[in-house]
């Protein structure tokens, strides 16, 4: 005989456990829900993050290629004005080259002109000596002076008259632009003067000139007793 009080509460027994099992699916259910939407949610800040680390390097990259961009137009900049300052420095070396030996050729020039220079003054300073000497000569036995005026010279003879050795005897003498000779003063005068200016003029042989007066004025006293 079915007894149904062992039945109710085999029943009431299984009822439980179903509930039970039915509470645990249920609390598995909402565990795996959350935890779904737990990670979803990681995974979404996680996305996020790398999409903003993502556009953070693609500014970084783009930064960076732009700085190398200008640091490369820069240095091609650079190296035109580099290769611009050599080519005007070689230029400069070349002019530089040149001018040093223009100079060298100038100083050899100077060189050459002052040798040149040193060999006239020495031929010049023979010329003054002799004429110094014969100036001494001229001064001492023939009693000669010489005197520069405004624009002529004076020529005064001493020891002309023996019986007044110190009486001086003159004769001024102008040279003109055209080197040609001209006699503006001549005391006391003497005859033959004109004859002696024009040998002058035609000879340019002065010391004859000075020669041949003297002996006019020698002769002048001879013959006149002037």
């Amino acid at each position: 005989m079915l007894d149904l009080r062992e039945l109710e509460r085999e029943l009431s027994s299984t009822k439980n456990t179903v509930d039970t099992w039915a509470k645990q699916a249920e609390d598995c259910g909402v565990s795996i829900r959350d935890a779904y939407h737990m990670h979803s949610n990681d995974q979404s800040v996680k996305v996020s993050t790398l999409q903003a680390r993502q556009l953070e390097l693609a500014d970084t990259a783009k930064s960076v290629k732009e700085r190398l961009e200008r640091e490369e137009r820069e240095a091609a900049e650079a190296r035109q004005v580099i290769s611009f300052r050599q080519e005007e420095e070689l230029v400069q070396r070349h002019k530089l080259q040149a001018l040093q030996e223009e100079l060298s050729q100038k100083e050899q020039a100077c060189l050459a002109l002052e040798s040149a220079a040193d060999l006239d003054e020495s031929i010049v300073q023979k010329k003054i000596s002799a004429l110094k000497r014969a100036l001494s000569l001229y001064s001492s036995r023939l009693g000669l002076e010489f005197k520069q005026g405004p624009d002529e010279l004076h020529l005064h003879f001493t020891q002309v008259d023996q019986s007044q050795p110190q009486r001086s005897f003159m004769v001024g003498v102008k040279v003109h632009d055209d080197k040609s000779y001209e006699v503006t003063k001549c005391s006391p005068p003497v005859r033959a003067l004109g004859d002696l200016v024009q040998v002058l003029n035609q000879t340019n042989d002065f010391s004859e000139f000075v020669k041949a007066i003297r002996q006019e004025f020698v002769k002048s006293i001879n013959v006149h007793g002037v």
